[in-house]
């Protein structure tokens, strides 16, 4: 009977075990042999194994980074080197070499505009050709060469004037006719030359740029930076056709007749009554009497040869038909070159040679009222002029005469 109840006591107590292994892990000591070792790392250096004379050899860097491979570019060409600046902003496209911006009329205009969006220099060189107009031009690679050349009127040539630093922006001051630029810009990227001469359009307006140029004016261009070409001038000018420019050569000017249109080309003159009297009416001459003749003899102005008289009256006849001026109102320029004689209130001179030049007129434009301005070129000391008439029913009547300088 006891041998049954210790048999029934051991079986309750195993199975109390396996009830509660979950509750509580078994701890176990690990043994010394499987503990981690704790020898020091002077320890591990001292056995007796050799320690190489010579530290590894470190992995190479690659000899040349990935940033660095050039990308070969179509046909073996270079890649264009752009200037990483505010010139980025303008939208070049792929032929354009340069951009150009008309600054305005006597005074520069809007130049915070143009500083703000393109420019990154603080000062801009700017160079004197002639006139009144002034151009922004910025080429659109920094290693551009420029170069400015000086047009000439008389041999439709151009002469060196400045070589400007390689890639710079610069302002030009030009253009002192409307109808002819007087300066040529040239470009010069990758063995490719390209030039052009900026001016205003007197057909519609718009700034003339060349093939190769990026309009960026500020007026003429919208948000999207495309050129706003206005389809008419705001003054009204338009140029002349060939057949106009002929009947000014031909039938205007070069023709016969006492009194020649060609006279009232051999001054310079900014207004009518700044014309001189002297160079006007030098080949003209009224009839000079006997009287007169034997009065002017052994005077001042008594050279031995042809004498030349003008009254007032046949000047004014002259000056009111071809100017609509009075002699009256105009200064009397260069009158002091004439004796005036009182007893017979005419004005005298005396020479025997002429000033005379034929002219030939290259181009011109007009507005909507007829008045025309012309430039030509007096073929006997080759000068250049602007003229400019003003239209009436009858004809035209001389304004000004300047010279191209």
């Amino acid at each position: 009977m006891k041998k049954i109840l210790w048999t029934v006591l051991l079986a309750g107590i195993m199975m109390f075990c396996a009830c509660n292994v979950d509750e509580k892990p078994l701890e176990i000591t690990p043994t010394p042999s499987l503990a981690p070792t704790q020898a020091p790392i002077t320890e591990l250096t001292s056995t007796s194994t050799p320690v190489p004379t010579e530290a590894p050899t470190a992995i190479p860097e690659p000899t040349v980074k990935p940033t660095q491979v050039p990308i070969p570019s179509p046909m073996n060409t270079p890649t264009p080197t752009e200037v990483h600046s505010k010139r980025n902003n303008i939208p070049f496209e792929n032929n354009q070499l340069y951009a150009v911006a008309y600054l305005g009329y006597i005074t520069i205009e809007d130049m915070d505009y143009y500083v703000e969006n393109y420019l990154d220099e603080e000062e801009i060189p700017q160079y004197y050709f002639s006139g009144d107009e002034y151009y922004l031009i910025i080429p659109r690679y920094e290693d551009m060469e420029v170069r400015l050349y000086r047009n000439d009127l008389a041999t439709m040539g151009k002469a060196l004037e400045q070589e400007c630093e390689a890639g710079k922006p610069f302002i030009v001051q030009c253009n002192v006719s409307d109808i002819f630029p007087d300066v040529t810009v040239e470009l010069t990227y990758n063995g490719e030359t390209v030039e052009f001469s900026p001016y205003i359009s007197l057909k519609d307006g718009s700034v003339q740029v060349g093939d190769r140029g990026f309009n960026i004016t500020k007026q003429n261009v919208s948000e999207e930076m495309e050129p706003q070409v206005p389809t008419q001038s705001e003054d009204g000018w338009t140029n002349l056709s060939d057949e106009e420019i002929r009947w000014f050569n031909e039938e205007f000017f070069n023709t016969g007749g006492d009194v020649k249109r060609n006279d009232f080309l051999n001054s310079a003159y900014a207004d009518a009554k700044n014309i001189s009297i002297y160079d006007t009416f030098y080949n003209l001459s009224e009839e000079i009497s006997k009287e007169e003749r034997e009065a002017l003899r052994g005077s001042e102005i008594d050279f031995g040869v042809d004498y030349q008289k003008l009254t007032v009256p046949y000047m004014n006849g002259i000056l009111q038909k071809y100017m609509n001026i009075s002699f009256k109102e105009i200064d009397k320029v260069d009158l002091e070159y004439y004796l005036y004689l009182e007893e017979f209130d005419a004005y005298f001179g005396c020479h025997g040679d002429t000033n005379y030049s034929r002219v030939e007129v290259k181009r011109g434009v007009k507005d909507v009222d007829g008045n025309v301005k012309l430039q030509y070129l007096r073929t006997e000391d080759g000068k250049e002029y602007i003229v400019t008439l003003r239209a009436h029913e009858n004809g035209y009547y001389f304004v000004s005469n300047i010279e191209v300088v």
